[in-house]
């Protein structure tokens, strides 16, 4: 996200984060426009000239902003960009999750897995 600090700027920033707080927390999938290919099924959120990009992960309801950018930028230059950072977040966010996990709960993960 430093990266998208960068080339937004603090102003565009703190739109952008006050309309997140206002929006997303409320209904993200309401607020926020569904993307078409590669990047389907991420959302994009309007915030004056900046497009904020999420993915909700269904079963919790979580938000995962993935970029903030200028309108006229963010598709063309940065979808693959977008792509590597939804990656990045999925493996870090399973990492997590799987530390938390009560021991009997990996101890059926770890099962499952190698019976794949």
């Amino acid at each position: 996200m430093s990266a998208d600090l960068r080339e937004v700027g603090h102003a565009a920033l703190s739109l952008a984060r006050t309309v997140i707080e206002k929006k997303l927390k409320a209904d993200p999938e309401q607020y926020g426009a569904l993307l078409r290919s590669p990047l389907y099924p991420l959302y994009k959120l309007k915030a004056s000239h900046l497009r904020i990009v999420y993915h909700v992960e269904k079963p919790s309801r979580e938000v995962w902003i993935l970029m903030i950018g200028n309108r006229r930028d963010i598709w063309n230059e940065e979808s693959d960009e977008i792509l590597r950072r939804m990656s990045v977040a999925r493996v870090q966010i399973d990492a997590s999750r799987e530390a938390t996990k009560p021991d009997h709960d990996k101890r059926a993960s770890e099962s499952r897995r190698k019976q794949r």
